[in-house]
């Protein structure tokens, strides 16, 4: 490999942080631009706002840990063997703090609003369309992760580990559903959808890429 062919190696990995960093820029300014006015202006408007973004971080945590298991080889590149797995790991530490914080903040969000308790406000968003999507998906993510813990994984054999992790792609699937149906940064923004989108699109053909054509070209004789 000569050293001009050097930066092409790269070139996914900024395409990703650049989306990733623009994701993050479109929904600061939907949460100074919101409809209700900016929402770093009042308390519930806060937990809005950060709820919104806890629920963009762990689902931005589930297209990173896709793309670490993607085999592509721009993404082996990034690490040495023994910090690829201790990235694995920490992020599968991460996505579950997101998601309490996601779940924790848009409720005391909606119980600010409407005066009522954090369980009384909870009990009564769960009949809300679209949520049963996201518990399911936070259901699937929580017992894969759950799974995935040492002492927990050395009383299972590797079949049943493994079903779990597939199941994330289910997981998935629900999240993708309830953003659809609640997220205020893809509904409330054409820009944020777009490039929202095309990080699933990037990251789901990177993966179906390292795991599935990749290795049958290889095989081609």
């Amino acid at each position: 490999m000569t050293p001009a062919f050097l930066p092409m190696k790269k070139v996914p990995f900024f395409v990703f942080s650049s989306a990733v960093l623009a994701v993050i820029g479109l929904w600061f300014s939907n949460s100074l631009n919101s409809p209700m006015g900016s929402l770093f202006e009042y308390p519930a408007g806060r937990l809005l706002a950060f709820g919104r973004l806890a629920g963009i971080s762990a689902s931005l945590g589930i297209m990173a840990q896709l793309l670490l298991v993607s085999r592509a080889k721009w993404v082996e590149q990034l690490f040495s063997p023994g910090r690829f797995l201790k990235a694995h790991h920490f992020e599968g530490l991460l996505i579950p703090a997101f998601i309490f914080a996601h779940l924790a903040l848009i409720v005391m969000s909606s119980a600010v609003q409407n005066d009522l308790s954090f369980f009384a406000q909870y009990r009564k968003m769960l009949g809300w369309r679209g949520i049963q999507a996201g518990a399911a998906g936070m259901a699937v993510v929580l017992a894969a992760v759950f799974m995935s813990l040492g002492p927990v994984k050395r009383r299972f054999n590797f079949k049943v580990w493994r079903g779990f992790h597939l199941a994330l792609y289910a997981g998935l699937v629900f999240i993708i559903s309830h953003q659809m149906k609640l997220g205020g940064d893809i509904n409330g923004s054409f820009y944020f959808a777009m490039v929202w989108y095309a990080l699933y699109g990037f990251v789901l053909l990177t993966l179906v890429w390292g795991r599935s054509i990749k290795p049958f070209w290889s095989a081609v004789p």
